[in-house]
C-alpha cells in the first residue's frame, strides 16, 4: 500500500507578495484607463463621415485621425481643468461648510452659557423675592405692633389721666422721666 502524499506546504510569504503585487498592477491599469483615449469611428475618422476624400484612395485619413486625437486630447486637457476647477469648488465649499459647522457649534455654545446664566438669574429673583416677601411681613408686623403701640400710648395719655403711670415705664419713650440706672 502506498502512503498518501501530505499536503503541499503553502508559502504564505510568496502568496501575500503576489496579491501585493495584483493590487499594484490593479491600480496602475486604473490609472492608464483614465487615460486613455476612446474614440468611436466617426472621431476616429475625422467626423467627416467619409473614407478619406477621392484621389489616392484614402492617403488623407491618417491626417484625420490625427487630428480628432489632436481634439480629443484638447477636450481631455479642458475635462480636466473642469475637473480641477470643480474640485477647488468643493473644497472651498467644504472650507465653508467646515466654518459654517464651527460657528454653529459657538452659537449652540454660546446660546447654552446665556440659557444657564438666565436659570441662574432666575433662581436669584426667586430666592430675592422670598426674601422680600420675609421682609414684608417682618415689616408689617413691625408696623402692626408700631400701630398697637401708638393704640396704647394714646389711650395711657388720654384716657389713664394720672401722670403717675407714664414715668413708671422703662422704655424711655415720653419726653422728661427719669431712665432707669
Amino acid at each position: 500500500m502506498q502512503r498518501p502524499l501530505p499536503p503541499p506546504a503553502v508559502d504564505w510569504p510568496s502568496a501575500l507578495g503576489n496579491a501585493a503585487d495584483a493590487a499594484v498592477a490593479a491600480d496602475a491599469l486604473r490609472a492608464l484607463l483614465a487615460d486613455a483615449v476612446f474614440l468611436d469611428e466617426d472621431a476616429f475618422e475625422g467626423g467627416d463621415g467619409g473614407g478619406g476624400g477621392g484621389g489616392a484612395g484614402g492617403g488623407d485619413s491618417g491626417g484625420n485621425g490625427l487630428l480628432a486625437a489632436q481634439r480629443y486630447h484638447a477636450r481631455l486637457a479642458a475635462s480636466r481643468e473642469r475637473e480641477r476647477a470643480l474640485e477647488l469648488t468643493a473644497r472651498a465649499l467644504r472650507d465653508e461648510l467646515a466654518r459654517q459647522g464651527e460657528a454653529l457649534a459657538a452659537a449652540r455654545r454660546e446660546r447654552d452659557r446665556e440659557r444657564a446664566r438666565a436659570e441662574d438669574l432666575a433662581q436669584q429673583l426667586e430666592a430675592s423675592q422670598r426674601v422680600f416677601a420675609l421682609h414684608y411681613e417682618e415689616i408689617a408686623l413691625r408696623t402692626a405692633e408700631v400701630e398697637r403701640l401708638k393704640a396704647l400710648v394714646e389711650e395711657l395719655s388720654s384716657g389713664g389721666g394720672s401722670g403717675a403711670a407714664a414715668p413708671a415705664r422703662p422704655s424711655g419713650e415720653g419726653g422728661g422721666g427719669a431712665t432707669p440706672g
